[in-house]
């Protein structure tokens, strides 16, 4: 028998398969992560892409920092304290500064969770506001996207700061293209009208992994961060035992570009073809919290299995399907 270990949750799963039926598995590039992670985030501020405004920033600048939620394993640790030294060192003052926790449509993190994406003392010496995409009232309308018509709701605090900052991964993303760049908030900031009508566009043939420029699903949430009016941009590329690769900071477009170019070379892997069965992980926790963000896992799978062929998902959904719109 050969033993197959998948990741499972915070565990590995394990399988066997017979001797005699061929098996090859299908993992990212080996790449090793940076040496010293935090002085690479600290480096990346020395030489930043893009114009970052930096002359808005001082004493007197309020600073609304946006952070992914719980399902996703961005390095918070490493990431915010360096970010938060360069704000102070520009002239920004703690009291001005606030963080966001994008939900999307996902349920708004409770204030006892907010220890597992932000360090404890970030987290008592600052404000954390949990967005909620229904709670009408705390958004702000900005308008319609241009080529998509889409509604743009998004938190009203955070767009009225004077400096928005987004922080987050950049990796594949099953039909946005990649994640990373804007994204952040011009989903996990938005109001439930805006995501809506943004992911219906997900059944059009370019929206898919890896796809960008002509992309149109990409390319609205590209509009959308736009109107929002995002100063800067805080993005790391993982390797696949997510430790940090690489790390780029500064105008958001120009981070999205070159993050998507370093995740290309950790993510890809080449494929001989198609096969009858393809037995695929999510990546674990937390990429398998729940079926919502597990799913995703299908896509990619899907890729390489032949017509009428089986896959199998392994997911332990801790928290079952994750919406109840999606279920």
């Amino acid at each position: 028998m050969t033993d197959i270990s998948l990741k499972f949750g915070k565990t590995q799963l394990s399988c066997f398969i017979p001797k005699d039926v061929p098996v090859q598995s299908i993992l990212p590039p080996s790449v090793d992560a940076a040496d010293d992670p935090a002085l690479l985030v600290r480096d990346s501020f020395i030489t930043p892409l893009g114009n970052i405004h930096t002359e808005i920033l001082g004493v007197n600048t309020t600073v609304a920092i946006a952070v992914n939620d719980k399902t996703r394993p961005v390095p918070h640790p490493v990431l915010l304290p360096p970010l938060l030294d360069w704000l102070h060192q520009s002239g920004v003052v703690d009291k001005n500064i606030s963080f966001y926790v994008a939900s999307g449509t996902h349920e708004p993190m409770a204030l006892a969770e907010i220890s597992d994406i932000l360090p404890d003392e970030l987290a008592s010496k600052y404000p954390v506001i949990a967005h909620n995409c229904l709670e009408q009232p705390a958004l702000k309308y900005l308008g319609q996207t241009s080529a998509n018509h889409t509604p743009v709701w998004v938190n009203k605090s955070f767009a009225e700061a004077d400096y928005r900052i987004v922080v987050g991964n950049i990796e594949p993303h099953h039909f946005m293209g990649f994640s990373g760049g804007v994204k952040t908030a011009a989903i996990g900031l938005t109001g439930m009208e805006t995501i809506q009508k943004n992911h219906a566009l997900m059944t059009r043939p370019n929206c898919t992994t890896a796809r960008v420029v002509d992309n149109p699903m990409r390319q609205d949430v590209e509009e959308i961060g736009r109107m929002i009016g995002i100063h800067l941009a805080l993005n790391a590329v993982l390797n696949g035992k997510r430790q940090i690769v690489s790390v780029h900071t500064g105008e958001p477009q120009a981070v999205f570009e070159e993050g998507m170019r370093k995740s290309i070379e950790v993510c890809q892997t080449a494929v001989p073809g198609t096969f009858d069965l393809v037995i695929a992980s999510a990546g674990g926790y937390p990429k398998d919290i729940n079926f919502y963000q597990a799913q995703k896992a299908m896509s990619n799978a899907a890729m390489i299995t032949r017509d009428k062929g089986c896959l199998i998902l392994a997911a332990e959904c801790v928290e079952g399907a994750g919406s109840e719109g999606f279920a």
